[in-house]
C-alpha cells in the first residue's frame, strides 16, 4: 500500500486479481461485487476503525460490532453506493457517525432507567416488571406489527440503519421509511400503554 497527495489517497494490491487497485475504482470493484475488493478494504481498516471508534465507545465489543455493521451495510447496499469521497474517509465518517448514534441512544436509555427508578416504588411489586419482562412484552408488540411496517421499525431500531439506509435495502422512498416509523411507534405506545408509560421508550428510542 502506497499514499500519494494527488486525491489518489492510496493504492491496495488485491490477492489474486493481478491488478492494483486505486481509490477511483476500489468502489467500482465492490459495486460490481467483487467479494475480493471487500476483503481487502475489511482486513485493511477493520482495525484501525476498532481503534478510530474507541474515541467515542469505551465497550470493545461494542466497537467491533459498530465497525463490523459498517461494512455489512456496504456490502449489502453495494449496488446503490453513490460515494464521491475516498473509501478511507467514507468509512472513517460512517463509523464516527454510527459510534455518535450508539452513544446518544445508550444516554437515552439510561435517562429513562433512571426516570423508572426515581418515579416507581421498588416496595410495590405490581409497579414493577423486570427487563426480562419489558423484553417480552415488547418483542410482542413488534411481532404484532404489519410485516412492512414491522420489517422497517427492525430495521432502524434493532439494526441501527438510517432512514436512507432502510429506504435503499426496500426500493422505497425515505419518506415512506418515516411513515412506517411513525405508525410503528403510535402502535406501540397503544399496545404497551399497560406497562410503564416509557417502556418502549426504553428500547427503541435513538
Amino acid at each position: 500500500m502506497t499514499s500519494v497527495e494527488n486525491g489518489l489517497t492510496m493504492e491496495i494490491t488485491y490477492t489474486g486479481m493481478n491488478q492494483v487497485a486505486t481509490d477511483a475504482n476500489v468502489l467500482d470493484q465492490i459495486r460490481g461485487g467483487n467479494i475480493i475488493a471487500f476483503n481487502q478494504l475489511y482486513r485493511l481498516y477493520y482495525a484501525p476503525l476498532c481503534v478510530f471508534a474507541g474515541r467515542f465507545i469505551p465497550d470493545a465489543e461494542m466497537r467491533k460490532d459498530c465497525v463490523h455493521d459498517i461494512f455489512a451495510r456496504l456490502w449489502d447496499s453495494r449496488q446503490q453506493l453513490e460515494i464521491n469521497i475516498s473509501p478511507k474517509s467514507y468509512l472513517y465518517k460512517a463509523v464516527q457517525n454510527q459510534c455518535l448514534n450508539i452513544v446518544k441512544r445508550e444516554k437515552l436509555k439510561e435517562t429513562y432507567r433512571q426516570t423508572i427508578l426515581n418515579k416507581y416504588d421498588p416496595f410495590y411489586e405490581t409497579d414493577l416488571y423486570s427487563m426480562k419482562e419489558l423484553e417480552e412484552m415488547v418483542q410482542h408488540a413488534v411481532a404484532r406489527l404489519p410485516e412492512k411496517i414491522r420489517r422497517t421499525f427492525e430495521m432502524s431500531r434493532f439494526q441501527h440503519l438510517s432512514y436512507k439506509d432502510i429506504a435503499l435495502r426496500q426500493n422505497i422512498s425515505v419518506k415512506t421509511v418515516e411513515s412506517h416509523i411513525s405508525k410503528a411507534l403510535v402502535f406501540l405506545a397503544e399496545d404497551l400503554k399497560g406497562a410503564f408509560p416509557v417502556c418502549f421508550l426504553l428500547f427503541f428510542m435513538k
